[in-house]
């Protein structure tokens, strides 16, 4: 065999790499993208929205029914902060934070967890040369209405294995029992609740219990 026919049977070997190449990672694509189209992102199911008293230590009862087995459902927690409420003891050189003590029931569950959310925190207000100036200021984005709204935060994940009645409860404490002043600048509490369920089967919205 002359050296210019092995040349061109190499060329064609390599060429056909190339090829099978492209085709897996065509394959590898297509294959993605049907994954993705098959798994959809969570349907939103429920919003809802309280305003605290501010006492310390303060419950908030909430209840929902599940109509039916049902896939899993989320549930989020946020606060929305006052800063007017936010006087000189906010002002300190740390950050505020209050926890949220909550329980989960319903047939043959009962979830605890606790939840960390930031009322002041840490921000860049300036820059002096090389020195970066910090304030401690209300956590969160400022909405339309002068409000900061926090980031929400996962409490529960469950799955409803049939018709029934949920509780849920949610202490407004802070960590330690610290600082307890701060509670009265949580204007709103906010829970979302999301996940993946036929349309009909997803649980009702939580509702406040007086």
């Amino acid at each position: 065999m002359s050296a210019r026919t092995q040349a061109a049977l190499i060329g064609g070997m390599v060429d056909a790499q190339r090829i099978d190449r492209r085709r897996f990672v065509t394959l590898l694509f297509v294959g993605a993208l049907a994954a993705f189209v098959a798994c959809p992102g969570p349907n939103s199911f429920s919003h809802t929205e309280v305003r605290p008293s501010g006492t310390y230590g303060e419950v908030l009862t909430f209840a929902s029914t599940a109509p039916a087995r049902s896939g899993e459902h989320v549930l989020y927690a946020s606060i929305v902060v006052d800063s007017a409420k936010l006087m000189g003891w906010a002002k300190g050189n740390r950050p505020y934070t209050t926890s949220l003590a909550a329980k989960l029931t319903g047939p043959g569950v009962e979830k605890h967890a606790t939840l960390y959310l930031p009322i002041t925190e840490q921000q860049e207000v300036g820059r002096e040369g090389a020195t970066i100036q910090v304030a401690f200021l209300p956590a969160g984005k400022m909405s339309d209405a002068g409000f900061h709204v926090g980031e929400r935060k996962e409490a529960f994940r469950y799955r409803p294995k049939g018709p029934g009645d949920w509780t849920l409860t949610i202490e407004m404490r802070t960590a330690n029992n610290a600082d307890q002043m701060m509670i009265k600048a949580i204007r709103t509490l906010v829970l979302e609740t999301e996940g993946h369920a036929e349309s009909g089967k997803e649980m009702s919205a939580w509702k406040p219990v007086p």
